[in-house]
């Protein structure tokens, strides 16, 4: 590199002189590391569930690091067998510890430029009852290059307990004395369960006809005489095991068709006082004309 030099000690005559300098440039090594995570999956089976999730640790660039990754495992899975495994990206080759039991703790991963280490959790437990978020961390190991934003160094995952939404139904009948089967469970759904039709049952019945339900279909049957006004009844559904305790309570609407009239029964003909009077009249005076016609004979 050339310097103009202009008036310094080096110039004695007051001239201007060229000074040639070789310099050495360096960098800083830096290696950005970045963490993210999945949500967490539960999936029944049997009396508990399989939960899983997975996180990943990648190397931002510029240059290659060392990463110390740890995750304590929610603390549901501490209680059961957990299992890890890890999968560099985009290669698909095995990290360098490819897989473990428990807590990941303080684990060193190589990670080039542009490479992800993609950790898979799994775990078997009973449902849970209460939300837990628990953080995974990957940090540079002592001697790496810099990391120059720390902020995206952790991931949380939070747990939480499954649940259920019913949602309300209706129907309106065919004719005033027709029944009507709804499918209550179609529309009803959950987080981290499975709706179980066969858990309906009835709660609170209509103030006019009857209601039966079976595997997730109730079915109103009027009143003797139809229906001539809406009635509503309530049912519960529950989550499949091992989560049968978590339900909810939805209602049903039934409306009579339009214009719907009551069915009355034929009247059947009845005497007033009056005709039972002048029936009483008749029948005395035909029984004195029939006395008459004897005494005359």
């Amino acid at each position: 590199m050339r310097f103009y030099l202009y008036r310094t000690s080096a110039n004695t005559d007051g001239r201007a002189s060229w000074d040639d300098t070789l310099f050495t440039m360096s960098r800083q090594t830096l290696a950005e590391i970045i963490v993210s995570a999945s949500a967490v999956a539960a999936v029944p089976a049997g009396a508990q569930n399989n939960y899983g999730y997975s996180f990943n640790v990648y190397n931002n660039g510029p240059d290659a690091t060392r990463a110390v990754v740890s995750d304590p495992l929610p603390t549901t899975a501490n209680g059961a067998t957990a299992n890890w495994s890890c999968t560099l990206q985009p290669s698909g080759t095995p990290c360098t510890t490819a897989s473990g039991s428990g807590p990941i703790s303080a684990v060193v991963q190589a990670l080039n430029s542009g490479e992800t280490a993609v950790y898979t959790v799994t775990w078997t437990s009973p449902g849970i009852t209460a939300a837990s978020t628990h953080t995974v961390t990957a940090q540079p190991q002592a001697g790496s290059p810099a990391d120059p934003i720390s902020t995206n160094n952790t991931a949380d995952l939070s747990l939480v307990p499954p649940s259920i939404t019913a949602q309300d139904d209706g129907v309106t009948l065919t004719s005033n004395t027709a029944s009507a089967a709804t499918p209550v469970a179609t529309n009803d759904s959950s987080t981290g369960g499975v709706v179980e039709p066969a858990s309906v049952t009835l709660v609170t019945p209509p103030t006019a006809g009857t209601v039966s339900c079976t595997a997730g279909v109730c079915t109103y049957v009027p009143p003797a005489g139809g229906l001539t006004s809406p009635v509503s009844y309530q049912y519960n559904i529950c989550l499949a095991a091992p989560n049968q305790a978590v339900c909810a309570t939805a209602t049903v609407r039934v409306s009579a068709p339009p214009n719907a009239v009551a069915a009355t029964p034929t009247p059947v003909p009845t005497l007033g006082a009056y005709s039972l009077s002048l029936l009483a009249v008749l029948l005395g005076w035909f029984g004195i004309r029939q006395r008459r016609h004897r005494y005359t004979r």
